[in-house]
């Protein structure tokens, strides 16, 4: 057999063992080393921003830290105003991942600091910036990683830019599996973002979540963290929150109440309805009464809108004065009630109704009148 036959057959019998495991159980040096490089491009660190370093750094050196709470508080020398404009001027794009490899490191100040500085300053990134740092694979690992690991307020304060970044990523799984095992606040914390990125993908979660009562609230408070939700995201999640109106927990149909708000429609016919169950009952107060506030109301005049149509505000506003009259409720929900004519309504029409109850023979409804009507007269100057 010449060298160049014998170098053949040794190349052939070296291709053909490349694709076995070895008799040790080993798998073979190509696809080991495969591996070793993919974990490996899961642990490498990216380099760490100094400048946000050094912002952290001053943080410790000018404040007082809580290591327990990760708090950092009665701040000196600008500290705090001076990160604020560098995370809004230059939205560093390594901020995650610089901040959590902080939250993981052996300096307890630092640590906490970062933690801080992920929940205070991450709303100065914009929701472009979130999901660019959401793709890099080191920073969810590492954020769902220091989430897991911390206690208390430490875990609460990571529950919602871990739950944005895990949710963007695609890694809700992951997350809800981390997220159920927590703390009470925590949990609750997480459980109001899941939908801000989530969206309805979520609402099975939630609806599975909100059968413990611990958790309901939060869980209904989802919906009202998305951006422009959708008509079909609304037939989705607003005959669920309906559900929960004649909760008897107070919170749990409070924040359905809110929750339904948005929904507009028939579910603002199903608020008054509830609203007027309760006053018969003898359970109109706080703070399920002060959703009757939201229906009328518009953040910006002729800008935001109303979420009710104007005959359903007018419905509102009689709700509100009959419940201002109404002995079965008790005296601070009924002058309440009759502030919250004012907050939705600030006209003249709102002027000479309050002008009725100045001088209520029940206290909290003729201080509410006199405030009402001091706001009207001289801020909106009407007469």
């Amino acid at each position: 057999m010449t060298k160049s036959t014998l170098g053949l057959l040794f190349l052939a019998l070296s291709i053909g063992a490349c694709g076995k495991k070895d008799e040790g159980g080993k798998e073979p040096a190509g696809k080991a080393s495969e591996k070793k490089t993919e974990e490996a491009a899961k642990e490498v660190a990216p380099k760490l921003n100094e400048t946000l370093v050094d912002h952290v750094k001053k943080l410790v050196d000018n404040c007082t830290v809580s290591v327990e709470q990760a708090q950092a508080y009665s701040c000196k020398n600008d500290v705090s105003q001076k990160l604020r404009d560098y995370v809004l001027k230059e939205k560093p794009s390594d901020f995650y991942s610089t901040l959590v490899q902080l939250v993981l490191g052996d300096d307890e100040k630092q640590s906490a600091v970062a933690i801080t500085v992920i929940d205070e300053y991450s709303s100065y990134l914009g929701p472009e910036e979130l999901k660019k740092q959401a793709g890099s694979r080191f920073t969810v690992d590492k954020m769902l990683e220091a989430f897991k690991k911390q206690k208390g307020n430490r875990a609460t304060r990571l529950a919602q830019d871990t739950t944005h970044l895990a949710t963007i990523a695609g890694r809700a799984d992951e997350l809800y599996a981390i997220v159920d095992k927590h703390e009470k606040n925590a949990r609750n914390k997480a459980y109001s973002y899941f939908m801000t990125y989530g969206r309805s993908k979520a609402l099975p979660k939630l609806k599975e979540v909100a059968k413990d009562k611990d958790f309901a609230a939060s869980a209904l408070q989802a919906p009202r963290n998305m951006f422009k939700a959708t008509d079909d995201e609304k037939a989705g999640y607003c005959p669920w929150a309906e559900g929960y109106l004649g909760d008897e927990d107070a919170s749990v149909a409070t924040s359905a109440g809110y929750t339904v708000v948005n929904c507009k429609g028939k579910y603002i016919e199903s608020l008054i309805a509830e609203a007027q169950k309760r006053v018969e009952a003898g359970k109109f107060k706080n703070p399920f009464a002060m959703v009757m506030r939201e229906p009328c109301f518009e953040f910006m005049s002729g800008v935001s809108g109303k979420a009710g149509e104007p005959e359903q505000c007018e419905k509102v506003y009689a709700f509100l004065e009959k419940t201002a009259n109404d002995k079965r409720v008790d005296d601070e929900t009924r002058g309440m009630s009759l502030w919250n004519i004012y907050y939705q309504r600030r006209n003249q029409k709102t002027l000479d109704l309050m002008r009725k109850y100045e001088n209520s023979p029940v206290k909290a409804i003729a201080e509410r009148a006199k405030d009402a009507i001091k706001s009207l007269t001289t801020t909106y100057k009407l007469k």
